[in-house]
């Protein structure tokens, strides 16, 4: 998901930092829950100010799974 919000600082004063957990509240989408941040993009213009641009992730996306071990049956190829 790709969110653009107005300044390049959070509500607590940090910039926005790839790999960072944010909470996401979008009633039109659906979604209530932390979002890990994969990309950021800032840009400045006369007409717009300060701005950056948010691509979100689940963080479950980036969890490494374990691979079951499979028996060795000796039947070979």
């Amino acid at each position: 998901i790709t969110y653009t919000v107005q300044g390049w600082m959070q509500s607590n004063g940090d910039l926005w930092q790839v790999n960072t957990l944010v909470k996401v509240f979008d009633k039109y989408l659906g979604i209530d829950a932390k979002m890990l941040i994969v990309e950021t993009d800032f840009t400045m213009s006369i007409q717009d100010g300060t701005k950056t641009k948010l691509v979100l992730s689940s963080p479950d996306s980036y969890t490494i799974l374990e691979q079951p071990i499979e028996a060795n049956t000796g039947g070979g190829w």
